[in-house]
């Protein structure tokens, strides 16, 4: 795991260096959010165990914060912005390194409350199907 983190200018082909993250991890999930964050979730710390933690990156400013951790540890898990906004966290491998049946929901506004729900069948990098947005009414 590393805390160092680049973004990549696809104009250029090139990489930069922004802020490092609070918290070394890998195998985690890095989520764009409508107001132009980066929710960067759970995944394994520095010793290679799951972690619940989650961090919030500003494009503007280049800076990392900690946020409202999720319910359960979990790495190898998929997380996908749904339409209403919030963050579905799903499946992985949770803390014992069993493939987790949980789910939850991350809300970026007012303030990050994940909500656990299980899945039928515990799942490793699932890919939920996304939902159609809902259009505008005339």
């Amino acid at each position: 795991p590393i805390a160092s983190a680049e973004l990549y200018h696809p104009e250029s082909g090139t990489w930069t260096f922004t802020g490092s993250l609070n918290t070394a991890r890998d195998l985690h999930s890095a989520t764009l959010l409508t107001n132009g964050t980066v929710l960067v979730a759970a995944g394994a710390d520095i010793s290679g165990n799951p972690t619940a933690g989650a961090e919030l990156y500003n494009p503007a400013t280049g800076s990392w914060s900690v946020t409202g951790s999720l319910n359960a540890a979990r790495e190898l898990h998929s997380a996908t912005l749904l339409a209403n906004g919030m963050v579905l966290v799903a499946g992985g491998f949770d803390s014992n390194f069993n493939v987790s049946a949980s789910a939850e929901l991350y809300e970026s506004q007012p303030s990050p409350t994940p909500t656990p729900t299980p899945t039928a069948t515990p799942r490793v990098t699932p890919r939920p199907r996304p939902t159609p947005h809902p259009r505008p009414t005339p």
